[in-house]
């Protein structure tokens, strides 16, 4: 006797059962850059970030020199998170269902700005195959040269099915390279906070001493020490405005710009490093022409962590 089971159902009982399925390299063919997008990485590297200094990278780049199982994705470690790929998966999955899968079709495009390794863009991709949703192309950039080159290693790895683009070092606040207007769907996995701000520490201070001396303005009784704790969160403010603006540019009309465990102000959440808080995406859209459609915005916790949280918004059509 023949049973036949259509691939949600097996997908369905994979996730109950916690059973790990590999996917073979079958369906899709890796097409050439050209093929899948418009345009090329940059033959230049960006210049320093504004987020690059003391050791605020470092993090990031002790995860790209470990060794990985290129056979096995699903043991490896998140960028900087020290989380492994199927904890955050299981994680993000309900908001990757609601967020993602409405908006998408077999055959559609996104792109992430900071993508890493490349394991959000994977993990992304999975949820989406398991609501039959196939055929997508995945572009991205990130700062650190190394990431990128772990993540064209992942996405070149014939484990993977996939329509790859192109995964380029680049500046998330600026993505000149990228058209405007290309992408069904443009995310980000984590918004890297602007550390010390106004740039008032040596430029090798360490990640915690650029924290604690932001934390320590926020409880500070002098009114000099919480005026410039205020200018501190306003250049954050800009920081994340200019990764946003360049993520919305890039979208199409009408498709969704989403941004994932994003973290408070640090003044609201004293044990983090930084961001904004909840209520500034709607003033932003008339404070730095986010051209969303303010009724879109929709706000739910990361799932990953606690205390951040995870935002939708579609551009206007």
């Amino acid at each position: 006797m023949v049973i036949v089971i259509s691939v949600s159902a097996f997908l369905m009982f994979a996730s109950v059962f916690r059973v790990r399925i590999t996917y073979a390299p079958v369906d899709l063919e890796i097409k050439p850059y050209s093929a899948v997008t418009s345009y090329q990485c940059p033959s230049k590297k960006p210049g320093r970030a504004k987020n690059d200094k003391g050791d605020n990278m470092e993090w990031y780049l002790r995860d790209s020199r470990k060794k990985i199982n290129f056979t096995n994705l699903h043991d490896a470690k998140f960028d900087g998170w020290g989380l492994s790929f199927d904890h955050v998966k299981d994680s993000l999955r309900p908001w990757k269902v609601k967020a993602f899968v409405p908006y998408l079709k077999s055959g559609d495009s996104i792109y992430e700005s900071a993508c890493g390794s490349g394991l959000n863009l994977l993990l992304t991709l999975e949820v989406l195959l398991e609501n039959n949703i196939t055929s997508i192309t995945v572009s991205g950039n990130d700062y650190l040269e190394k990431s990128i080159y772990r993540a064209n290693q992942i996405w070149e790895s014939p484990s993977i099915v996939r329509h790859k683009g192109a995964l380029c070092v680049g500046d998330s606040t600026n993505l000149s390279f990228v058209p405007s207007s290309t992408f069904d769907l443009v995310y980000t996995g984590y918004l890297d906070p602007l550390m010390d701000p106004l740039n008032l520490l040596p430029f090798n201070a360490t990640a915690e001493e650029q924290g604690c001396s932001s934390v320590e303005r926020c409880n500070s009784e002098l009114a000099q020490e919480k005026n410039i704790s205020m200018q501190e969160q306003k250049a954050q403010e800009d920081w994340t405005a200019s990764w946003v603006l360049e993520m919305i540019r890039i979208a199409k009309p009408g498709a969704p710009v989403i941004v994932e465990t994003i973290q408070q102000s640090i003044c609201r959440y004293q044990r983090g490093w930084g961001g904004v808080d909840q209520v500034w995406w709607k003033t932003a859209i008339l404070g730095y022409g986010l051209d969303v459609d303010p009724e879109s915005i929709v706000l739910k916790p990361s799932g990953v962590f606690k205390e951040r949280y995870n935002v939708l918004m579609k551009k206007n059509k």
